[in-house]
Formats: C-alpha cells, sequence, structure tokens
C-alpha cells in the first residue's frame, strides 16, 4: 500500500447477549471516520463462528453470552483467529476480570459504566494494537508492575478462572446442570469447581456460597470481601 493511500477502516463485530447494546454501538462505529461495523451476535456460538470465519480487526465481546464462557472464548478465538483484536465490554468488576482477560488474550476491557465515546475511542486503540483500560485499572495494574504489590487480594481473586466462572453463574441463579450443559461439562467437574469456591471463600453450607455469589453478582463483582465469614 502506496504511504499516501488511505488506510483500510477497521472492521468490528460485536458479540452480546443484549440486542440493546448493538443499537447502541452501531451507529457510533459507523459514524466514526476509520471503523465498520462488520456484524454483530448474540449468542457464543454465535460469535465464536462468524469471527473466526470472517476474522474482523476488532472484536467486542461480553463475558457472558450464553454457552462457552467469555474467558475461554478469547482463548478459543486466540487459537483460531489470532489476528482478531479483543476488547471485553463487561458489566464485571475490572478489578476482578481485567487481569484474566487480558492473560487470556484480550486487548482491552471496559465495564459498561462506562460513556459510549470511551468505548469507541477504545475500539479504535485496540485495532491499532495497544492496550485499552479505564484509567483507574491502567493505574492499578502500572502499580502492580511498578511495586509487585497489588494490595491485599478479595477472596474471589483467589479462585481459579474456571471457579470464578461456576461461582458467577451460581450467582445468576443457574442449577448445577444448567452450568455444566453452558459450559460442556459433566456435572460433577461443575460439583468440583463449587466445592473447591466453598472451601476457598471459607464458607461451611452451600447456602451460604450462594448467598455470597448473588451479593457478589448484584453488585457487579466489586463485593469487597474484608471476611467471607461475614456473609455466611
Amino acid at each position: 500500500m502506496s504511504p499516501d493511500a488511505p488506510r483500510p477502516a477497521t472492521q468490528v463485530y460485536v458479540a452480546d447477549r443484549h440486542p440493546a447494546i448493538h443499537e447502541a454501538l452501531r451507529p457510533r462505529i459507523r459514524r466514526h471516520p476509520t471503523l465498520r461495523m462488520q456484524g454483530a451476535g448474540t449468542a457464543s456460538e454465535e460469535a465464536r463462528a462468524a469471527i473466526v470465519k470472517k476474522t474482523p480487526d476488532v472484536a467486542v465481546l461480553a463475558l457472558s453470552l450464553g454457552g462457552i464462557d467469555g474467558l475461554a472464548l478469547i482463548q478459543h478465538l486466540q487459537a483460531r483467529a489470532a489476528s482478531v483484536q479483543i476488547l471485553i465490554f463487561s458489566r464485571y468488576a475490572e478489578r476482578l476480570y481485567a487481569e484474566r482477560a487480558l492473560q487470556a488474550g484480550a486487548t482491552g476491557y471496559l465495564m459498561k459504566t462506562e460513556a459510549l465515546g470511551t468505548v469507541v475511542r477504545a475500539i479504535v486503540r485496540v485495532g491499532r494494537g495497544e492496550v485499552a483500560l479505564s484509567r483507574p485499572m491502567a493505574a492499578r495494574l502500572l502499580s502492580r508492575l511498578v511495586r509487585d504489590d497489588g494490595g491485599p487480594p478479595s477472596a474471589v481473586a483467589a479462585l481459579t478462572d474456571r471457579e470464578v466462572t461456576v461461582f458467577r453463574k451460581i450467582g445468576e441463579g443457574h442449577s448445577v446442570r444448567q452450568i455444566a450443559r453452558q459450559l460442556g461439562v459433566h456435572r460433577k467437574t461443575i460439583e468440583t469447581h463449587r466445592r473447591r469456591a466453598k472451601k476457598k471463600l471459607g464458607h461451611d453450607t452451600l447456602a451460604a456460597l450462594v448467598r455470597h455469589a448473588v451479593q457478589w453478582v448484584r453488585r457487579g463483582g466489586r463485593a469487597a470481601e474484608a471476611s467471607s465469614g461475614g456473609l455466611h
């Protein structure tokens, strides 16, 4: 391409289970001079197939799409469509999920409390191969790099990625059977993750774990567990 030739528009695919997110982002993306809306999907299987086939420059993904877990979807896309830059746009707390998403292969993470203009600017940055995070999250990660000290972690932060996923889905009201079907694993595997999460979070009963999960999800995954015992 000639140095004077205009750069091709950045192709964007949006995957979110709520069509309202598509409708909010679509006109913003279409009006931007360097972006082009390539497509949108509401389910993880639909999004996974479309992104692998179309290989957009940027995929804007929710963490919860139904079916395959969001972090697993990032890893799948990294293996099958490595050229696609991934921006997570989620209602789940960046303090817990942003670093996990980046480790899985995402290039950016924003919460749905951000203004749409901020999201569009993040899409442009991610399309250039730059990391896009909120200012507080970027400062937090930079501080950890400088001091190698992220401060006292929350109890939920001690869970593995899959344990967090199971914990979140429990808080959203899904049964073990439903979670197993959504993640494509045996129900005993989910029971094992649930048991380990219960132990790590310091709960003696399943009911206490469920209450904790429900409270955590209602707070957007931001519950600050000064002590897990207070939630029994």
